[in-house]
C-alpha cells in the first residue's frame, strides 16, 4: 500500500476502535471499500451490497457490512 492509503486505513480505524468488537472490522471494511477509488460504488451505481461484492469480500463479510450498516442508520 502506497502512504496515503496506510493515512486513510489508520483514520478509519482510529473512527471504528470505540465500537464494539465485530461491528467495528464490519464498518472498517465498508468504510474501506467507500473511500477506495477502485470505482466500485460507481459501477454499482451506489448500491451497497453490490459495491462490497464487487470489491472481492465473501458473502459474511457482505452480510456483516451490511448489518453494521443497517443498525448504525437505526
Amino acid at each position: 500500500m502506497n502512504a496515503a492509503s496506510t493515512q486513510i486505513l489508520l483514520v478509519i480505524e482510529f473512527l471504528v476502535k470505540p465500537i464494539q468488537v465485530g461491528t467495528n472490522l464490519a464498518l472498517l471494511q465498508l468504510m474501506w471499500v467507500t473511500v477506495t477509488l477502485n470505482g466500485s460504488f460507481l459501477t454499482s451505481r451506489g448500491a451497497v451490497y453490490s459495491a462490497l461484492a464487487a470489491s472481492g469480500l465473501d458473502r459474511k463479510c457482505i452480510k456483516k457490512c451490511w448489518c453494521a450498516l443497517r443498525h448504525l442508520v437505526i
